[in-house]
């Protein structure tokens, strides 16, 4: 694949913005082991906290995402590469969905 974006992994962190002394900013997504942040999630009440980890954790799962669609689409399209099983692709599924989902 051609992709233009950042590959991954991506990495979500609480805190950790390249905004200094800014009112509202949550945390960063970033390539994980990189400082470049891909987004800054906002969250600027404490209302507002939660939902900004649900999204943090979904941005970051995108990679993962993309990865686990890319290998079912192949998987139902039977071009699934022979090193890659069905079970493989359910995994791939299972874990970037928990990526997306669930806290670290």
């Amino acid at each position: 694949m051609n992709d233009k974006h950042t590959p991954g992994p991506w990495k979500a962190s609480e805190g950790d913005t390249n905004i200094p002394d800014c009112e509202g900013a949550w945390g960063d997504v970033k390539e994980d082991g990189d400082h470049y942040a891909i987004a800054t999630i906002w969250a600027d009440t404490d209302e507002l906290e939660v939902e900004a980890k649900a999204n943090a954790r979904l941005i970051a799962a995108a990679p993962d995402l993309l990865a686990a669609c890319r290998a079912a689409l192949s998987q139902m399209c039977n071009t699934v590469a022979p090193s890659t099983s069905f079970t493989d692709v359910v995994d791939m599924l299972d874990a970037a969905i928990s990526k997306a989902t669930e806290s670290k």
